[in-house]
Parts: structure tokens; sequence; C-alpha cells
């Protein structure tokens, strides 16, 4: 029997549906832990696999498919209770996440939302400016490196987030999605000189933002995870055992479940 498995972690409570290959749904809640959250996670886990009748290590080696989310991390942004984040970028478009995508004409419009513009005003941006460092470095559209990534002003970029006490660091080059080299590259230096520090790039499927070629929302959704996730209290650990996405390994799921249980046992 193999297991497709699907998490959401609230502020309250922690979800879990179950679907076997009979297509049987099963569905557990759990309070949740603040502020480690991973732990309500496996109790979640746990709560499935008592109801199944199986042991937690065996439930977890028979999972096929494990997927989880956060409603902590939705209520964190609208909240506003996002952590300290610092952002990499290409140098020369250290202001992208700061002009956002603005108006491009009226043509189209509903008269009422163009005669109301001068009253707009843009949100403010999860990073601001000053916690914003360019380096140099490009990729064209092709995925083609047209500028080798300057590694000195990397470091340099990294060091100097890391004294303003940055909490997280995200990573969005130009054309990443095309090559994703310097952008891997600079979260190893990251991972380098600062272990601790939760760091994602623009390229990673836990970012949301891949799929986009336009800088603005490539750069706020990468730095809106960081943002929301890191203020969360819960990417420590999801970042040590490779969830906040899809797991497709029962393996890995199975070794996750292990080295938590003993944990979740003494709580």
């Amino acid at each position: 029997m193999s297991y497709l498995v699907g998490i959401d972690i609230g502020g309250t409570f922690t979800d879990c549906a179950i679907v076997d290959r009979a297509g049987r749904l099963l569905t557990t809640k759990v309070p949740s832990t603040p502020p480690d959250f991973a732990r309500g996670m496996m109790d979640a886990l746990g709560a499935g696999a008592e109801a199944l009748g199986l042991s937690l290590d065996g439930f977890c080696r028979d999972i096929a498919f494990l997927s989880h989310g956060t409603t902590v991390g939705t209520n964190t942004i609208i909240q506003k209770r996002g952590a300290k984040v610092g952002l990499v970028t290409t140098k020369g478009h250290e202001d992208a996440i700061h002009i956002m995508r603005g108006s491009r004409g009226y043509g189209g419009r509903d008269i009422r939302k163009v005669v109301h513009f001068p009253e707009t005003a843009k949100p403010a941006p999860i990073v601001p400016k000053r916690l914003i460092r360019g380096i140099s470095e490009r990729v064209d559209c092709f995925g083609e490196i047209v500028v080798a990534l300057n590694e000195r002003e990397a470091e340099a970029a990294i060091r100097e987030l890391l004294d303003l006490g940055v909490e997280a660091i995200a990573i969005c080059f130009l054309w990443s999605f095309r090559n994703p080299a310097h952008e891997n590259r600079v979260k190893e230096m990251v991972q380098s000189l600062a272990p601790d520090v939760f760091v994602t790039t623009s390229i990673s499927r836990r970012s949301g933002a891949s799929t986009s070629a336009s800088p603005p929302p490539r750069s706020t959704l990468t730095s809106g995870r960081s943002w929301a996730a890191t203020s969360a209290g819960w990417t420590s650990r999801c970042r040590s055992w490779g969830t906040g996405t899809a797991c497709r390994s029962p393996s890995a799921a199975a070794a996750r479940c292990r080295s938590r249980a003993p944990e979740r046992r003494r709580s």
C-alpha cells in the first residue's frame, strides 16, 4: 500500500489528508505547536498512522507523495509580521522590487480606476532598499552567461547583509530560470558563510517564482517566501528535512519521519 499525503499547518490546527491507492480518504486534525510548527506536522502524521493501524515509521515508508503547505505563512503575510530579509540580485536591478509593475497606460482600463490613479499607492515592499545588494553577473534569455558571477562582490554583499542582521537571504537574478548556475553558487556561498541563515533562490520550486520572466514578481515571490516562512517559525525544520514542497521519495520521507519521531515522543 502506498499513500498520498497532504498537510496544512494552521495557527490553531494542523490538518492531514491521506489517500490510498483505492482512493479512500482519511483526514486527521491535531493542535498546531507554535513556535515549532514542525512538531504539529509530525503529530498529524502520527495521528494518521495510528488511524491506519501502522507505526509512524511504517506509514512514512509507504508515503509515495508528501506535500505540505502552511496557512501560518499566509497569516504572516496578511498580518505583516515578516522576518528581516536581505535580497541579492543582478547589479542595476536593485529597485525592481520597489518599482513593481507600475501602470503601462490607460487603454482598456475601467474609467473609474483611471480617474482615481492619483489616490492609489503601491504597497510597501517587503525588502527595504538598505537590505538589497546588486552584484555583477548576467545570464541572457537563452541561458548563456554573458557576465561571469563576481564572487568577490557576492561575498561582500552577503557579509554586509549578515552584519545588518538579516534573518534570511533571497537570491533572484535575471533569467536565472534559464540557467540557475549563478543563483545556486551564491546560495552555496550563503550556506558556507552563515549555515543558520535561511536562504532561497528564485529557481527553487519552493519559492514559486521560477515560471515568471518578469523581475518584479520573481523578486517579490522569492523574498516573500523567506519573509513569511522564516518569521512563521517552521522553515529551519522544513529546510533540514527538505519539506515545504513535495517529496516523492518514500525512503526520504521515512528517514525524515524516523529522525523526528523520537523528538515527537519526548514532547
